[in-house]
Order: structure tokens, then C-alpha cells, then sequence
């Protein structure tokens, strides 16, 4: 079972009811008070009746053409059947049958337990997927940096040197450096013998080490659906990412990054691209409220958010072809599952074209572990004025047709088994 229904549910009180004797009006009142659209109807054992919901009611009001006080009547009046499932089934069963109702009254013993929503499913997914993001970046960084302490011909002797001595890990010593895990990650910078390339930028050890080891907990708790995070946790991956953002000896490290040749030129240009991007955002906000809850730029040459479902994400990315991308990037933690996704979606390549009016790149990226789906746009942060406001009004039209048109897809898309 991947999400028992049991833990979604923890930590919320059984949900308000009410009873066969309350009027609609109290009903009503009660909705808007706590900002329900629904409420289980019980009768005096605490055993479900049925539920109603602000759409019975209207459609009430409705079929009685207003000749009645619909608010004084009793709640049976506009009473539906409940959808319910058990407390002991899984999340996706819910959401399974979500797809014929707006809620699932979930039931214990044929009593209320609590209340799953299509609105409560997405917030979840979403919230999983933004904090799988966080991690991905905290990955792609420590990528970068061995990448770059290590050049193609050097990899091997630092993959030799981080697990040369462990037999658990002999297969890791014939990877690339994308498909390393984070455990690997954290192996390769850690080792005596690899350190020093890295001790100007991740120092102290001790606390490099404690925080990894933080972050790969969480990334083990998210990938493998074992419960939302707690406030505190989601403050650990948000200063670690801070952490490693921030500090200065990462901007003082010695490797031959292309994009940071003159400190001077390259800063004006991070802090011009920051700009863009946060206002890249806050215009996708206003088209599109509530898909993401985003809020901090980082120097990186992408922003991105989540689909709604683990493993899924869109983004903003200026590339090395010069050009302003707009992509949906799939790593769900696994490449059989990364591959599975993307063909499924490759597959509806006609439909899903012909929905948004322009073609797509379809990268399966056979030899990473991700995939990506995406389309360009001609444009560097160097630009003038015009073309960057030409780019912009691009980017949040296309980003809302990507966001429109593939996040029913991505929901739709099998479990990975």
C-alpha cells in the first residue's frame, strides 16, 4: 500500500457532520464558516446517511423553480448518496474514484473519518512533487560540482577511490555521473581521497555530511510515498538548499564554469535573470492561482515547480543553445519509471501537439535517468528590453498551455509498480 488513506487523514479531527434534524440553513452556515463544500449527514448513532454539498443544494433550488425557503427545510431535502471507501484502503483508491464525485466520505466502520477532495489530493501531490524539486536541486548542484572537480577522463579514479572497499557498491564504479544516486553523490565528495577537491566549497565536513544525510531521509520518505513532511523537515531541505545556494566558498571555487568567467559580468547577469524569472512567476501566479507556491529564486538557470504529482515538474530554463525553454521534466526517482511515463505520453505526441498548436522536442534521454519534454524559444538574458518582454509574454503563454494541457495527462498516468 502506498499512501494508506489512514495516514492522509492523521492528524485532522473527524470531520463536522450533521444530523437528519438540521436545517439547511445551519448546514449552510457551517460550510462557509469552515470553508467546506460538503458535509457528511449522520443520524443519531454517528453512522453515514448520505452527505450534502453547496451543488445538491443549488440543485435543489433549481428543480423547485425558488417556490420553496429552501434554507428552512431539513437537510435530507437535499440529500445525495455518499461515495465512500473504507480507512483501511489506499489513496489512490480514493482518487480512483474521484473520478465520478468531488469527495469520498472515507468511513470506519460505516462512521466518518474523514473527507478526501479532488482539492485535497492535488494540494498533496503538489506539495510532495515542490518538496521533490527542492531535492532535486540539492542533487543537481553536488552533480555539477563533481562533474567539475572530475573532467569525463577522471570520474573513474574518483568513483574507484569512493568504493573501492565497499562490495555493496562495486556496480557504482562503472557509472556516469548522472546515474549516481544521492547516497553515491554524498560517497564520491566525501571519501578522504576526493575531499580536497571540494573542502573549499563544502566545509565543514561534519556538517556537509549531517545535512546529506538529512536529505537523503527526506528524498527516501518522498520517493517512496511514506507520508508528507512535517514543518520541520521542510525547513531542513530549505536551509540546506540555502546552504548550499549561499555560501560563499561555493562562489569561490576554482573550476572552469562557463558561466562564471568575470565575477562582475556574471553577477549582474545572475541577478538580471532572478529578476525575470520572479517575474516570470508572478505572472504565471495571476493566470494560473494556486498550481504552485513557489516563492524563492535561486542562481540557477532554471526555475521550476511542480506538476502535481511526485517526479513531475515544469520549468523555465535559459539552455546552452541560447534559448529561453519551457519544459516538463520527469524524474520520478527511477529510470524504468522516468521511461514508462515518457512513453506513455509520447504515445498522445499528435493529440498533445495539436492541443497546444506547435510541435515539441520528445527527449527520452535513453542514456540519463530523467526525461524531458520541451520547446525553445530564441532568447539570452543579455537581450534587450523588448525581445526579454516578447520572451516573457512567450514564456507564460506557452508555460499555461503546457500546465493546461499535460497535468490531466500526468494524473491519468499508471502507477509505477
Amino acid at each position: 500500500m502506498l499512501i494508506p488513506l489512514k495516514e492522509f487523514i492523521e492528524g485532522h479531527r473527524n470531520p463536522r457532520s450533521v444530523t437528519m434534524n438540521t436545517t439547511v440553513r445551519e448546514a449552510l452556515a457551517i460550510m462557509r464558516n469552515h470553508d467546506y463544500s460538503q458535509l457528511p449527514i449522520v443520524d443519531e448513532q454517528g453512522y453515514i446517511k448520505g452527505l450534502i454539498s453547496e451543488q445538491s443544494i443549488v440543485n435543489t433550488y433549481f428543480d423547485l423553480n425558488g417556490s420553496l425557503n429552501l434554507l428552512e427545510l431539513k437537510v435530507d431535502h437535499c440529500q445525495q448518496e455518499a461515495l465512500t471507501i473504507s480507512v483501511k484502503k489506499d489513496l489512490f483508491d480514493a482518487i480512483k474514484l474521484l473520478e465520478s464525485s468531488f469527495a469520498v466520505v472515507v468511513e470506519d466502520n460505516n462512521k466518518p473519518v474523514g473527507v478526501v477532495t479532488n482539492f485535497d489530493t492535488a494540494a498533496y501531490f503538489r506539495d510532495l512533487s515542490e518538496d521533490l524539486i527542492v531535492v532535486e536541486k540539492i542533487e543537481s548542484e553536488l552533480r555539477e560540482y563533481i562533474r567539475y572537480a572530475f573532467p569525463e577522463k577522471m570520474v573513474e579514479n574518483a568513483l574507484h577511490n569512493a568504493f573501492k572497499n565497499n562490495p555493496r557498491f562495486q556496480d557504482s564504479l562503472g557509472k556516469s555521473v548522472d546515474d549516481l544516486t544521492l547516497y553515491e553523490y554524498m560517497q564520491v565528495i566525501l571519501t578522504d581521497e576526493n575531499w580536497s577537491k571540494f573542502e573549499g566549497a563544502f566545509e565543514p565536513k561534519t556538517m556537509f555530511r549531517s545535512y546529506m544525510e538529512n536529505v537523503r531521509k527526506i528524498r527516501n520518505q518522498l520517493a517512496h510515498f511514506r507520508g508528507k513532511l512535517d514543518q520541520n523537515q521542510k525547513k531542513t531541505l530549505m536551509a540546506v538548499k540555502t546552504w548550499i545556494d549561499n555560501r560563499p566558498s561555493l562562489k569561490s571555487m576554482i573550476f572552469t564554469i562557463e558561466t562564471s568567467r568575470s565575477k562582475s559580468v556574471s553577477g549582474d547577469i545572475t541577478e538580471k535573470r532572478k529578476q525575470y524569472f520572479l517575474s516570470l512567476l508572478e505572472g504565471f501566479k495571476e493566470m494560473r492561482p494556486g498550481i504552485t507556491k513557489v516563492k524563492s529564486i535561486s542562481d540557477q538557470n532554471w526555475i521550476a515547480f511542480g506538476a502535481g504529482r511526485s517526479g513531475f515538474g515544469f520549468a523555465w530554463v535559459f539552455t546552452t543553445r541560447k534559448e529561453l525553454q519551457v519544459e516538463l521534466y520527469i524524474d520520478t526517482g527511477t529510470r524504468e519509471a522516468n521511461k514508462k511515463a515518457f512513453d506513455e505520453l509520447l504515445q498522445r505526441k499528435r493529440e498533445i501537439e495539436k492541443t497546444l498548436g506547435f510541435a515539441l522536442r520528445w527527449e527520452r534521454l535513453n542514456e540519463k535517468r530523467a526525461s524531458r519534454i520541451s520547446v525553445g524559444k530564441p532568447l539570452e538574458i543579455t537581450a534587450g528590453r523588448e525581445k526579454l518582454d516578447q520572451g516573457r509574454e512567450w514564456a507564460l503563454d506557452t508555460m499555461v498551455k503546457f500546465v493546461d494541457t499535460f497535468r490531466p495527462l500526468i494524473f491519468k498516468l499508471p502507477q509505477a509498480g
